[in-house]
């Protein structure tokens, strides 16, 4: 049942869970292409471990859905991004772009 809020009904988590289980399938079939591939640099694999956080943590706590959940998660997305992309380079690496994962977890969530 979706939960409701200032703004109205907030979405059904469905698409939501898709969602996050694509991206941790494919960072974990990312994980696995450079591991036989290229040699690991010194932020890699911490890197994709948070950018697989949030999504991991929404599948095991995808039963408590709430306003909570929902808030916390696009917190999670935020801190995931910003240490993925810190472990990476920084705003010039290659996963900067992570730091707007909490806008598309926002809209998958009803943020």
């Amino acid at each position: 049942m979706p939960q409701t809020g200032p703004a109205g009904p907030a979405p059904d988590l469905g698409p939501a869970l898709r969602w996050h289980a694509g991206w941790a399938l494919a960072l974990a079939a990312a994980a696995v292409v450079l591991w036989l591939t290229v040699p690991w640099t010194g932020g890699t694999g911490l890197a994709l471990a948070a950018g697989a956080a949030p999504a991991l943590g929404l599948l095991i706590v995808r039963n408590y859905d709430g306003p909570r959940l929902r808030f916390g998660l696009i917190i999670a997305w935020a801190l995931a991004g910003a240490a993925a992309a810190s472990l990476t380079g920084g705003v010039a690496g290659p996963l900067a772009v992570w730091c707007l994962a909490p806008i598309v977890a926002a809209g998958l969530v009803g943020g």
